[in-house]
């Protein structure tokens, strides 16, 4: 029994003594605590990741809402759409929510300080400057059954975000350094009413046909003017390059630009290298594609020699006889006939024969064949007894018959001389009686005044009829291109009809450059023109800052304003080459033919900032 005991006892000392695996309990009871402070350190990093995507994805829809508020048509939608479509791609990475996301879009044209929050809203896509997108809060489980991230201890945690953008600017490369003051602004207009009246007024198809004239000299509304360029050289000769490039080297922000102000006579040789006209120092560049003139330079003048222009206003576009029946047989009259006679001296040198004369010609058609004339305009008769068609030299009206050189051709009463003998004799032979050529007509109210805006009446089948002999107006045209109190398209849409239908060879009425006739092509410039492509913009278009002078002004008398911000970047089409009016004052006309967009060949950088 003894023993027994003995051997317990030393079995209890035993145990007693034995350490091994005394920490079980304690690891056992430690891993509870372990697991949880881990678990808890997992759901706090998917709580903090959880509202850095948000906070992200916010500012992402943020930003993208805010590229689009370019103070254009549709910007406030265009930005709804863009935050939108960034919704339903967005997701959370590594946390399980295969959810929606709802938001709230918010837009103002100020924004209050940062400690109140919110701002002026808006739905107005002019004065929509800033974005605000508040994401609505999504929940995910956590890993670990009691969540110390709610009150209660929910199993689940949330979170949202909100992010405000605002549109700060935009650049605009490749673009010359020309400005044009506001012309639709009017006195007492603020900056932001004068921006208003440039986006209505220049969208308007009614509006982009009026003819604009653009004065260098004037200040104020319809005034042209220069910016300061990227090389910092603001003199005439460097200006007249920058404006000379097909695709000039310079960027300009709608934040501020620096205006060149002054007028400078001789830049003006720089836009008429669109027209491949190169003079002075520009000669050099005729046959350099980066000088390269438009694919479509018509402009109612027979380019003899590359450098040089009319020493007369070009027909048709200044004239007012010419805005009359400029070409015979027209709607009012239907028909036009004449006796024409091969006998006689085959020089036609108007003295003594009778050979050039055609005969029984309509009163009215002789009456303002004279008055073309005694403008200097050209004219010429296109009929089947006549070669390839003949200038006509003189109108006989009956007060003519009894003097020079009516007298000398033996012509009587309502006859026309010719350049060129008949090449058979034929009485009531059906003709065509008109304008040798034709730039794009003037607007009927524009001709030896100072007004800034035409009236949008210009005669575009007279036009069509000259330069198109025999040719369908296109389709794309046709139903507007009518008489000047009817036509309802603009000079930029004939001027891309011709050039999309391949009619920019065409002559113009005499039917050939031997006959003083006209085509499109340029004869200049080796490169052959230019039309709109990745690395060319439309030649015939000015890319221009609008700056509103009347708000931010005056400017004027040669000097430098710096930072004045920019109201739009317009598109202006030159319809005639400076100097074609023949008045000597440096005046641009065109059309005003939108703003600047994407589609234009220009690089167009839009600037965006988050603020909260």
């Amino acid at each position: 029994m003894t023993v027994y005991f003995e051997r317990l006892r030393r079995s209890v000392s035993t145990f007693w003594a034995d350490t091994t695996g005394v920490m079980l309990p304690y690891v056992a009871l430690m891993m509870v605590v372990f697991i949880g402070l881990g678990a808890l350190a997992l759901d706090g990093g998917r709580a903090l990741s959880m509202q850095t995507q948000m906070q992200a994805m916010a500012d992402g829809w943020a930003l993208a809402g805010a590229r689009e508020l370019n103070q254009q048509s549709g910007a406030i939608t265009r930005a709804t759409n863009a935050i939108n479509n960034m919704v339903t791609t967005n997701a959370l990475t590594g946390l399980g929510y295969s959810g929606s996301f709802t938001h709230s879009v918010n837009f103002y044209s100020s924004l209050n300080a940062a400690n109140v929050g919110g701002g002026i809203t808006t739905t107005d896509d002019l004065q929509a400057r800033y974005v605000r997108v508040i994401v609505n809060p999504v929940t995910v489980s956590t890993m670990f059954p009691i969540s110390f991230f709610k009150a209660g201890g929910s199993n689940s945690f949330s979170a949202g975000a909100q992010a405000t953008a605002g549109f700060t600017s935009q650049t605009y490369c490749d673009i010359p350094p020309v400005f044009i003051c506001n012309p639709y602004e009017t006195a007492g207009m603020t900056d932001s009413q004068a921006t208003a009246a440039l986006r209505t007024n220049i969208a308007l198809p009614s509006v982009q046909r009026k003819q604009v004239r653009l004065d260098p000299a004037k200040s104020g509304p319809g005034q042209f003017g220069y910016l300061v360029p990227p090389d910092g050289c603001t003199g005439a000769s460097c200006l007249e390059d920058w404006i000379a490039q097909a695709k000039p080297k310079a960027c300009y922000q709608s934040a501020s630009v620096d205006l060149n102000t002054g007028y400078k006579a001789s830049v003006t040789d720089g836009f008429n290298v669109r027209f491949d006209i190169y003079k002075g120092n520009l000669k050099k560049y005729q046959n350099s594609a980066a000088y390269a003139p438009a694919t479509n330079v018509r402009q109612g003048h027979v380019r003899s020699a590359c450098n040089s222009t009319a020493g007369t206003p070009y027909p048709f576009l200044s004239q007012t006889a010419a805005s009359t029946g400029a070409i015979y047989p027209n709607a009012t009259t239907t028909t036009a006939t004449g006796d024409f006679d091969n006998t006689g001296n085959s020089n036609c040198s108007n003295s003594g024969n009778k050979s050039c004369v055609i005969k029984n010609v309509s009163p009215a058609i002789v009456s303002q064949v004279y008055g073309w004339i005694a403008a200097g305009l050209p004219v010429s008769v296109v009929a089947t007894t006549v070669g390839a068609g003949s200038t006509i030299d003189k109108a006989c009206r009956p007060a003519d018959v009894g003097t020079a050189p009516c007298s000398n051709a033996g012509a009587g009463a309502n006859t026309l001389i010719m350049h060129a003998p008949a090449n058979v004799k034929q009485a009531g032979v059906s003709m065509t009686v008109g304008l040798s050529l034709s730039g794009l007509p003037m607007d009927t109210n524009l001709y030896n005044n100072t007004l800034t805006f035409g009236n949008g009446q210009w005669d575009c089948d007279s036009y069509w009829r000259i330069n198109h002999p025999g040719v369908a107006k296109p389709a794309d045209i046709a139903s507007g291109c009518l008489g000047a109190a009817s036509t309802t398209v603009s000079r930029y849409s004939v001027y891309l009809s011709e050039i999309n239908n391949n009619l920019v060879s065409n002559f113009s009425l005499p039917g050939s450059t031997l006959k003083n006739g006209e085509n499109g092509a340029p004869t200049c410039s080796s490169t052959g023109g230019v039309a709109a492509s990745p690395t060319q913009t439309d030649r015939r278009v000015i890319f221009s800052a609008v700056i509103n002078c009347l708000a931010q002004g005056p400017f004027g008398g040669g000097q430098t304003a710096n930072n004045i911000p920019v109201a739009g970047f317009a598109k202006f089409f030159m319809s005639q080459p400076i100097g074609a009016n023949g008045d000597g004052t440096g005046y641009i006309y065109g059309e005003m033919s939108g703003l600047v967009g994407s589609l234009d060949e220009v690089q167009i950088l839009n600037q965006v900032q988050l603020y909260r």
